[in-house]
């Protein structure tokens, strides 16, 4: 099982989700006016507020949960790649993405940081004669854009975060953005709608974005001047990388880092050489700021102990809130080593460097809230030892222990006795991953030659490297089930998932495949492999809309959509854009449609 976030992690992503929805104002549902039909007062609607397009009554933006949500994203992941520089918001409104940019600061304890507030406080300009794309531009007859600056920081402060380090620049953005005191920027958005707007943004404040920084513009999609400013700008300064769309109207990209890291490949195990005795397994135990399934994962280990001379068990806390050596010795009764790392690393980055410890023949990653059954490493090990050389990978069946419905239930076996397994196994394991971690053993050799697991992917890791390997080692199966894996209200699986941040590693994984496959089982597996996720996606998208989350709803729509090309054509995404709720959502997707088509 994956360890669970920090607790530091899980309080300041609680503080973040509340404060956007607070912003937003989906807690109290405020009516809203259609920016096709002002000054028509309709009640709340979920879709539309999910992807900004309504106008709201009474929340502090307009932008919608998907833009919102992916600010605080990118400014997050800003902040985590240390890249430095203020933000800056040019054209605010009620100032609500600029207070969750203050916001996301204040989570992070971030003192050293600035956020900009750019606007006129006044609403927008009438057109320049001097640019010819604004010429009939309407913005600045709508009285609803106007929001003084007196509001604004009072919005601020109801949030408690009108301090020093947020600055208000007043006035009209050719005045204010050339001699702003700003040096360097982590994110530059712009929310100007025109193209003047636009374009005084990107040519006063685009050289102060750090590399690795990155340029937001919210209207591309919806406003033909500010896509226009923006195209052209990208032109005159040679600009080439990759625009990425966010609800079908935001659009962002990342300023180029001329020591951006290569993708990340599997890192490399170096053999044991020594030339020492080894033990046959090494047991790993990666662990992260839980205690309480410690006693019953080791007592299934050490319940069935060899001996030192036969295995090896060692506890790596990836520099969790509480030390656990106490903890471990006391359960280990001086069997089990504890190493704890200097600083956390993440999950596959800390098994990584705990595998690089081992000493044993066979590995076996055995997380903290799972535990093994009486006879699992006998059993494994005579299969092992009566298999071909060339096995590198032997796994058993698995119990799920799903803790909040209080079930167990067991997958059927591959096979109905032990044995290597065949190539139609391959077909099978690249469709959908049918393993757990801890019914899974690997020879040590497996690791030093097809490398170590991918650290981008903490969902998919694992799959991603049962693929990998396949077609260099064989695998055997015990169709016993002598593995248990737990289900738990503090998995980082549902962390991961409440972002859509799975269905973003399953399509990446399965990219990697069309690489990792031999050609002919790639051509026959992976169109139905995508079509197969697209369809979860899909489902997981109608659920999330069902329960209000229009965020999530709209992310998985789109990783529908880049996972299988051919999703919109399927029943599933044509029923589902036909729900009532979703208008806006529908809106938004046949833009992203027209725009592939065109």
């Amino acid at each position: 099982m994956i360890p669970a976030p920090s607790p530091d992690r899980t309080a300041r992503d609680l503080y973040l989700d509340l404060l956007e929805r607070c912003l937003l104002n989906t807690i109290y549902e405020d009516a809203y006016t259609d920016w096709r039909q002002r000054g028509v007062a309709q009640s709340y609607d979920p879709a539309m507020r999910a992807l900004g397009r309504d106008w709201p009554s009474v929340a502090h933006t307009m932008i919608g949960q998907v833009r919102l949500r992916n600010l605080r994203e990118l400014a997050e992941r800003a902040i985590a790649d240390g890249v430095p520089g203020d933000f800056i918001e040019t054209g605010v409104w009620r100032g609500g993405a600029c207070i969750l940019l203050r916001a996301v600061l204040r989570a992070h304890g971030i003192t050293d940081r600035r956020v900009f507030v750019a606007d006129s406080f006044e609403g927008l300009p009438p057109p320049d004669p001097n640019y010819p794309a604004d010429a009939g531009d309407t913005h600045h007859q709508i009285n609803e854009l106007a929001v003084s600056l007196e509001q604004v920081q009072n919005n601020f402060a109801k949030y408690g975060l009108l301090d020093e380090q947020v600055v208000f620049l007043k006035g009209w953005f050719k005045d204010t953005l050339p001699g702003a005191p700003i040096t360097q920027l982590a994110v530059l958005r712009l929310d100007g709608d025109m193209y003047q707007s636009t374009m005084d943004g990107l040519r006063n404040l685009y050289d102060k974005v750090a590399p690795g920084g990155f340029v937001i513009v919210d209207d591309y999609g919806c406003v033909a001047g500010c896509k226009a400013a923006v195209t052209d700008f990208r032109r005159e300064r040679g600009i080439t990388e990759p625009i990425e769309d966010i609800d079908g109207w935001g659009v962002y990209w990342r300023k180029p880092r001329p020591t951006d890291p290569a993708p990340v490949l599997p890192a490399a195990l170096a053999p044991v050489t020594d030339g020492g005795p080894r033990p046959f397994w090494s047991v790993v135990v990666p662990v992260y700021g839980r205690r309480q399934y410690l006693a019953q994962c080791l007592g299934s280990v050490l319940g069935q102990d060899p001996g030192p001379a036969e295995m090896e068990i060692v506890v790596v806390d990836d520099a969790g809130p509480e030390d656990l050596r106490g903890l471990v010795g006391e359960l280990g009764r001086g069997r089990v080593a504890y190493h704890r790392n200097p600083s956390t690393l993440g999950l596959y980055p800390s098994t990584n460097a705990a595998i690089r410890r081992t000493r044993g023949r066979w590995v076996h990653v055995l997380h903290d809230d799972d535990w093994v059954l009486p006879g699992f490493y006998r059993t494994l090990r005579a299969g092992i030892e009566a298999a071909p050389a060339g096995v590198g990978v032997a796994f058993c069946m698995y119990t799920t222990h799903d803790e909040r419905a209080g079930a167990a239930g067991a997958p059927a076996p591959f096979r109905t006795g032990p044995g290597l397994l065949g190539r139609d196994f391959l077909a099978r394991l690249a469709t959908a991953n049918p393993l757990n971690l801890p019914a899974v053993v690997f020879r040590r050799e497996a690791f030093e030659t097809v490398g170590l697991f991918r650290e981008d992917l903490p969902y998919t890791a694992d799959w991603e490297w049962y693929v990998r390997s396949a077609p260099f080692v064989g695998w055997h199966h015990q169709p016993e089930a002598l593995a248990c894996y737990r289900v738990h209200a503090t998995n980082q699986t549902h962390d991961l998932a409440r972002t859509g941040r799975t269905a973003r590693d399953i399509r990446r994984t399965l990219e990697t495949f069309a690489a990792a496959l031999p050609a002919e089982v790639a051509a026959t597996v992976l169109p139905h492999a995508r079509q197969h996720h697209a369809r979860s996606f899909l489902a997981a998208a109608r659920t999330a809309a069902a329960a209000g989350d229009g965020a999530l709803a709209a992310t998985l729509f789109r990783e529908a959509l880049a996972t299988d090309p051919d999703a919109a054509a399927r029943s599933e995404f044509t029923d589902l854009l036909q729900d009532p709720s979703l208008a806006a959502l529908r809106h938004g997707v046949r833009a992203d449609l027209l725009r592939r088509l065109g």
